[in-house]
């Protein structure tokens, strides 16, 4: 008589086939039950069954940790073009970049550069992906946007302009003042949102200066960073010039005018 657990296995390959080779030509159980399974058609069915299940389980798990920006709480357009980078900040006290210092041509054109692909084109498909809606341009093809981080981008350029408001603006009325004011401090407070939105996650370590008592901040530790290359391409690729006479075209008022939505490139005239 078989063994329970011998027995066992048998029955229930029987239960796949009742031709399933598990019995000797005897019509008795085999001494080889390791080879009776082997040789059984049910095998391919509980490998493929093992595959499908890890292959199932493996893409649940690339879905959910997925390196994209994020935790994929919204949907953009420029999602594909997101990649990471291990970044070092210069941080020194005094930090020689084309941004920095006082107002001169090279600052200014660097602005510039870092601000040409703002504005873009869309499709209605993408507008309703955000649930969202936007102006339509005058020659049918697209909608007016930009992506967050070039807003983000302008306002640092123009919270710049209001500390050099008397190179940049020198001849600005009490009300043009008070207003450019106003539009500097919606800047900051979008600049504060945009910094805890992210929320920098990597360490800022402190190092004792021979000359001070207070701890100085070491600013060179790695960053996660999107690569901003990468994403300006993208935006190039979708990038139109919004000051093209009668592309943006007010339903009421008519034609629009560059000081009345060229917010990121009139800073600078």
């Amino acid at each position: 008589m078989p063994s329970a657990s011998g027995y066992n296995v048998d029955v229930e390959y029987e239960k796949c086939s009742s031709d399933d080779g598990l019995l000797s030509p005897e019509g008795s159980f085999s001494d080889e039950p390791r080879y009776r399974i082997l040789r059984s058609p049910c095998l391919p069915h509980m490998a493929a069954f093992s595959l499908y299940t890890f292959i199932f389980f493996l893409t649940m798990g690339l879905i959910l940790i997925r390196p994209d920006h994020g935790a994929n709480l919204i949907y953009s357009p420029a999602r594909s073009a997101v990649s990471f980078e291990r970044r070092v900040f210069d941080g020194s006290f005094i930090i020689d970049s084309p941004f920095t210092g006082k107002p001169r041509p090279e600052l200014d054109a660097a602005s510039h550069d870092m601000l040409q692909n703002a504005n873009i084109r869309v499709s209605k498909e993408t507008l309703d992906r955000v649930n969202g809606s936007s102006i339509a341009f005058s020659d049918g093809d697209g909608y007016y946007a930009q992506l967050g981080m070039f807003h983000e981008l302008h306002c640092l350029k123009r919270v710049r302009h209001f500390i050099h408001k008397d190179h940049y603006h020198p001849d600005q009325s009490v009300e043009a003042r008070q207003l450019d004011a106003l539009h500097t401090d919606h800047c900051l407070e979008i600049l504060r949102q945009g910094v805890m939105c992210r929320g920098d996650i990597s360490l800022v370590t402190f190092v004792w200066s021979p000359n001070m008592r207070v701890p100085l901040a070491d600013f060179t530790r790695p960053h996660e960073c999107v690569n901003f290359d990468s994403l300006n391409e993208w935006s190039g690729k979708h990038s139109v010039d919004a000051f093209d006479p009668g592309l943006l075209y007010h339903p009421t008022l008519g034609k629009s005018h560059d000081d009345a939505y060229g917010q990121f490139e009139t800073d600078a005239e």
